[in-house]
């Protein structure tokens, strides 16, 4: 009886050239090439890890989303749902937690809002300052000078231009013998005055006529 050994080797190699057949097979089974003389029915790059912009024409599903930086949306975002008929930028489908960022309210962030833990409320920027959201009223605060000073500082929270100041000037002496009262001093109003909160101004009080009891 006749018996012909194969060598390991050759055994091994054809062993492998086998696998590497199966992976082509299926590789070639898996992928369906344009059905368009090339260039046309070419196919998009997928989404890699990349640095160059990509867009995606048509809808794009994921488990789990995390943007690491600032992101953009062009038209409207819906959370929790989605509907046809959204007629606002963003449509939620659930409880909005606000919480506060610390942003300085001035017309940069005009229309943010945030939640005021102090005051347990919602609060909105106006472009100058915090206000509830039943909104701010207007402040009307009433500073009088009687007596001579220097200096007098600007609330933080005034409106810078629309403060209304009052003069009113002292009045003159009277006559005594003759029963006579002095002229009453003068008075100036300006409106929409503008004052910078917190600024130093500088302001003086007179005085008034003494009694006079001469003759």
């Amino acid at each position: 009886m006749y018996s012909r050994k194969f060598p390991l080797g050759k055994l091994f190699s054809f062993l492998f050239l086998a696998f590497i057949g199966l992976l082509a097979a299926s590789a070639l089974s898996a992928w369906t090439g344009p059905a368009a003389s090339a260039p046309s029915g070419n196919v998009a790059a997928p989404i890699n890890v990349g640095t160059i912009d990509q867009v995606k024409n048509s809808g794009l599903s994921v488990n789990v989303l995390s943007v690491f930086g600032r992101q953009y949306i062009q038209s409207g975002l819906n959370i929790g749902t989605i509907t046809s008929n959204q007629v606002a930028a963003l449509n939620v489908n659930g409880t909005v937690i606000i919480g506060n960022g610390g942003e300085v309210c001035q017309a940069v962030t005009e229309g943010a809002l945030k939640y005021n833990s102090s005051t347990k409320g919602v609060e909105f920027c106006n472009g100058t300052k915090w206000c509830p959201i039943a909104g701010c009223a207007p402040l009307v605060v009433k500073t009088v000078f009687l007596t001579s000073g220097t200096l007098w500082t600007v609330p933080s929270d005034w409106n810078s231009s629309s403060n209304t100041i009052e003069v009113i000037g002292a009045g003159g002496s009277g006559t005594g013998s003759f029963c006579s009262g002095g002229g009453g001093g003068g008075y100036a109003k300006a409106t929409n005055v503008t004052l910078t909160p917190s600024a130093s101004v500088t302001y003086a009080v007179g005085s008034g006529g003494g009694n006079n009891t001469s003759g």
